[in-house]
């Protein structure tokens, strides 16, 4: 300003605040939830700041999409933010970046159980690019009937993801293992003379999908004569090893004999052991409680 001076006189500059800068903040991936003075905003976001004033600027770490499967965890600013900013003069981008992670869950149906380098626990937050694998297998009692992808059936019981770049959900499906449903004796039940008896006859599997039977124990408990206690329980091992039983009986007859301390009307049998299944290879302990509940006459 010239000013013509002819008398005293005051010259007074009058100057209004400074020009508020706008500046942008973004996140890599974008749309994620970033916070400038301590309101909480959807990227990007503008921010209008005089130049040299203070401000805060920072993001909720970690955050989930919507659907929950995905999650995002803070990295770093670019540029450089710290506890506060002191607001340049000039426009300048703010851009929070986030590391990406997947979530990995894990259905059972059945008694699965399932060996892993991503932990133990379901659903899990694995990070994006990391190689995922998990192997399948049954729990005793059961076998692995197949495991789905997304939905998509596995080839194997053996998932393996070279890099992971979406959530995934593995349904892995395991049935018990059908016990046995043997038929020991049927009409091949007999007697000898005076106390001893002798059961002569196979075991048929009635379906089970069993190779490897063992008979472990028969038991059989016979009243004495004319109804009278005591009861009488006979337990005899009897280790026997069946071959495969596709269907029908097993060959040669299989005779048991036992001499009662006492003339007896009548008796019932129960006939246990262990099969090997031969879907999933598991031993299981059966019962044949079939003949249980049949009282077999002298």
């Amino acid at each position: 300003a010239t000013v013509a001076v002819s008398a005293p006189t005051t010259v007074t500059a009058n100057f209004g605040a400074p020009a508020a800068v706008n500046h942008t903040i973004t996140t890599s991936p974008a749309g994620l939830q970033v916070t400038v003075d301590s309101v909480t905003k959807t990227a990007p976001a503008t921010a209008s700041w005089a130049p040299a004033t203070i401000h805060t600027l920072t993001v909720p770490s970690p955050q989930n999409n919507t659907a929950g499967d995905t999650r995002y965890t803070f990295t770093s600013w670019s540029p450089a933010v710290g506890a506060t900013l002191n607001a340049p003069s000039m426009p300048t981008t703010y851009t929070a970046s986030f590391s990406t992670a997947y979530r990995v869950s894990i259905v059972f149906v059945g008694n699965c159980g399932v060996t892993a380098n991503i932990g133990t626990t379901f659903p899990v937050f694995v990070n994006a690019g990391t190689a995922v694998t998990a192997s399948f297998l049954a729990n005793s009692g059961s076998f692995f009937q197949g495991v789905t992808v997304n939905g998509v059936p596995a080839s194997s019981n053996l998932v393996s993801i070279a890099s992971l770049n979406a959530p995934v959900t593995m349904t892995a499906t395991c049935a018990a293992d059908p016990l046995p449903n043997l038929n020991f004796g049927g009409a091949n039940w007999g007697y000898g003379t005076g106390t001893n008896f002798q059961i002569v006859g196979g075991i048929g599997n009635n379906g089970a999908t069993y190779n490897d039977v063992k008979i472990t124990q028969v038991v059989w408990t016979s009243a004495a004569a004319g109804g009278t206690t005591p009861a009488i329980t006979n337990t005899t091992v009897l280790p026997i090893v069946l071959g495969n039983r596709a269907s029908g009986t097993v060959s040669p007859p299989i005779t048991l004999t036992s001499n009662m301390p006492v003339a007896v009307t009548g008796f019932q049998v129960c006939v246990s052991g262990t099969a090997v299944s031969t879907i999933s290879g598991v031993t299981v302990n059966w019962t044949d409680t079939q003949n249980c509940s049949h009282v077999f006459p002298k």
